[in-house]
């Protein structure tokens, strides 16, 4: 007999606020931020003969604050001509991992230095770079967008 039930609950509450400031005439200050107040929680049952001889229940939960900043600077040369570059930090919530049998799976977790996984998993965060420019040409027919990024990706969730 195999049995499997994962329930979870995931709540997220947010306030975002963002200003914009001119520093000179052309030139605009951005500052923004959210603060997010996160909870996840899960229960599992799982039982049967991939799973291990004995039924089992697992339950878990996560509760997060992250706080995440926006700033930009822009310049606006003339109407047809914007130039930009912004820094921002974003998130992805944790949450909650199915079990896995660690009986057949042991080989595999002893690879990554476990010996059973973890029920949950934390938020992964990134900080982005962005620096570009906004054209309009042949008045206003023709659109040119470019731009150029980096991103540094921290506590990746990887499954």
């Amino acid at each position: 007999m195999f049995a499997e039930n994962f329930v979870s609950n995931d709540e997220q509450l947010a306030g975002f606020g963002q200003v914009s400031f001119r520093i000179i005439d052309k030139l605009m200050l951005i500052a923004g931020l959210r603060v997010t107040r996160t909870k996840f929680d899960f229960d599992e049952f799982d039982a049967g003969p991939v799973n291990g001889p004995t039924p089992r229940n697992t339950s878990g939960s996560e509760r997060e604050t992250p706080v995440t900043p926006k700033f930009g600077l822009s310049y606006q040369a003339d109407e047809n001509n914007l130039f930009y570059v912004t820094a921002a930090k974003g998130y992805r919530v944790g949450g909650g991992n199915i079990p896995i049998p660690t009986i057949q799976c042991a080989a595999a977790l002893a690879q990554v230095g476990l010996t059973i996984a973890p029920d949950s998993y934390k938020s992964d965060t990134v900080w982005s770079y962005e620096i570009g420019g906004k054209s309009r040409m042949d008045d206003g027919r023709i659109r040119l967008d470019a731009s150029a990024f980096h991103i540094d990706w921290k506590q990746i969730q990887e499954g």
